[in-house]
């Protein structure tokens, strides 16, 4: 059975190979009131995966195979969140922007991905679990 998250703020491990897009993600999640831990190095990742209790993980593609080969933490992709922007004939690249609510709000979600209540008519000691998606029929 899947525990239940205690209450308090995320704890997201964060694995990004390059050091100032983990330090400018680290930022943007500890905005977001999530405790963050960053690796940029398979031995960091290693040693965070071993000292911390972390609810979820967040990496490039590149990453997700290394992320679940050290943890068993669910990962959220961080380039599905980045899309393309139309480009003009004179501009050499593509723009790119990166969808933040989106991602924020499916770190919570896969963090979070069941949600408890008291029922009113049991004792108080016990808990109902409630599935997001609804009821399984």
């Amino acid at each position: 059975m899947q525990s239940l998250r205690e209450p308090g703020p995320i704890a997201v491990l964060l694995y990004a190979k390059q050091p100032d897009i983990a330090l400018r993600m680290g930022e943007l999640l500890t905005s977001h009131g999530m405790a963050v831990t960053t690796a940029v190095t398979v031995s960091e990742l290693q040693a965070a995966a071993g000292i911390g209790r972390f609810d979820v993980a967040a990496t490039y593609t590149a990453g997700i195979q290394t992320i679940r080969q050290i943890t068993a933490l669910p990962v959220v992709n961080i380039d599905a969140f980045v899309f393309q922007n139309a480009t003009r004939a004179d501009d050499m690249k593509a723009a790119s922007r990166f969808d933040t609510a989106a991602f924020i709000k499916r770190l919570f979600d896969v963090a979070s991905p069941k949600k408890t209540r008291r029922s009113p008519t049991e004792d108080e000691a016990r808990t109902v679990l409630i599935d997001p998606k609804g009821p399984a029929w």
